[in-house]
């Protein structure tokens, strides 16, 4: 009886403890299948082609998983940006990797592409965003970087001189041509990043001027082509900055156009990195009024016209209306090369005394040459002597009427000719009586440089 009772009692305690056991198994879920990246860091060069990114499960799941990833990083995404601008390109699916069921793996596949240009390395950030299943879990190693290395070598730009002499009139050849070097050709084309400076104005810089547009008067230059910028050809080591020189009315001091390479990405900058293009004032006629320096109230302006005769101007192609300057003087500026292109034309002047007391006020009238950087001699120079009174002062912006022509001469053939006497009116300084022409909206302010 005893042996019976233990008997059931151990029986008992059997089936409580399996029934017991059997109910915790029931009530834990089998653990979830965890997805992460194969590696977290990955280092490639931009020759290798097609690379492999694996996304991995610690064990097989029942159906196809679809694991959503995003992109990031300093690398281009051909996706984004286009193939012409772009480091690497998606294989396949955008954004939507897949590991097969009963699978572990899965394979993003990425194209890298390879080019002639030097830059930083670059990285390719890759992030597991979701899956279309909540069985399974997304680790901690949900990320990788994949840097890839720069393979190529640096190109080192320079300026094949460091400065360079020219002319005004060498602009009426065509354009100037200064040479950007690299050290070695690059497969590709490859643009070089440079800036202007100087005493000599660029067109494009002036009429961007802020607060209102320079005149084109003040133009001394172009760059033909893209500003800024000069693109040198896969293959080649150079390329050519060509630079247009205006012929103006201007008499002035020689000037200069500086250039300095900036560094990009593509290209280091040489130790020759600037050049000075120095501008020499061309060759012409200067023509001057000039009057007493003793009298420092006085301002006077001059006005040049220009026709086919004498007798019938068409406009005002210059003036001079620079303030008040010691010396006492305004000046306008006919280049040799205009005027040697000139077979027949009539010109006239205009003096205007535009303020002051000075009662008489005398004043002359010079036409100097000017060749190879100097002024011919005073006792060489054709000079005009004039006077007028305070009867004659007409500040021209008060007044309806135009300015009397006192002066004329013409040019046949490149020689100035029949150059007249001053005519002085009884009253004023401009007597003409008809609308003054469109053409003094070109008016040039030509800078007093002293003779």
């Amino acid at each position: 009886m005893k042996k019976y009772t233990a008997f059931i009692v151990t029986i008992a305690v059997i089936l409580a403890v399996g029934f017991g056991i059997s109910s915790c198994k029931e009530d834990e879920p089998p653990a979830k299948p965890k997805l992460s990246f194969a590696d977290t860091e990955m280092t490639v060069g931009e020759d290798d082609g097609t690379i492999e990114v694996q996304v991995v499960l610690d064990k097989a799941y029942s159906q196809d998983l679809n694991i959503e990833y995003e992109l990031g990083g300093t690398a281009s995404d051909q996706d984004v940006v286009g193939t012409a601008n772009a480091d690497y390109e998606v294989a396949g699916d955008h954004g939507v990797v897949v590991i097969e069921s009963g699978q572990t793996t899965g394979v993003i596949e990425l194209d890298i592409y390879s080019d002639a240009a030097f830059e930083d390395d670059e990285t390719i950030e890759i992030s597991i965003l979701d899956t279309n299943t909540d069985a399974i879990e997304v680790t901690a190693d949900d990320d990788v970087v994949i840097t890839i290395t720069n393979d190529d070598a640096q190109l080192i730009a320079s300026f094949a001189a460091a400065a360079m002499t020219v002319n005004e009139s060498d602009g009426i050849e065509g354009p100037i041509s200064l040479t950007v070097q690299l050290d070695h050709a690059p497969t590709s084309d490859v643009t070089v990043a440079y800036t202007l400076d100087g005493s000599a104005i660029d067109s494009l810089f002036a009429f961007n001027y802020d607060p209102q547009p320079i005149p084109p008067a003040y133009y001394d230059y172009y760059v033909d082509g893209v500003s800024g910028e000069v693109v040198i050809p896969a293959g080649s080591t150079t390329g050519t900055i060509d630079i247009q020189l205006y012929s103006d009315f201007m008499f002035e001091d020689d000037e200069t156009i500086e250039l300095t390479l900036t560094e990009t990405n593509e290209v280091k900058v040489g130790t020759n990195n600037t050049m000075t293009v120095t501008v020499e004032q061309q060759d012409g006629k200067v023509i001057a009024l000039v009057w007493d320096d003793a009298h420092t109230d006085v301002d006077m302006d001059m006005f040049l016209w220009a026709g086919q005769t004498i007798d019938d101007f068409d406009g005002v192609i210059a003036t001079a209306i620079t303030p008040r300057t010691t010396p006492r003087q305004e000046l306008i500026f006919i280049p040799t090369v205009i005027s040697e292109a000139i077979t027949e034309a009539a010109f006239g002047l205009s003096f205007i005394y535009y303020s002051g007391t000075a009662s008489p006020m005398n004043f002359e009238v010079q036409f100097v040459d000017y060749v190879a950087g100097s002024l011919e001699a005073e006792a060489e120079r054709e000079i005009f002597a004039a006077s007028y009174t305070t009867a004659n002062i007409n500040r021209w912006d008060e007044s309806e009427a135009n300015p009397a022509i006192a002066q004329t001469f013409r040019i046949v053939n490149g020689e100035f000719v029949e150059i007249s006497e001053i005519t002085v009116p009884a009253s004023g300084s401009r007597l003409r009586t008809e609308p003054l022409p469109s053409g003094l909206e070109r008016r040039m302010w030509a800078p007093s440089k002293p003779l």
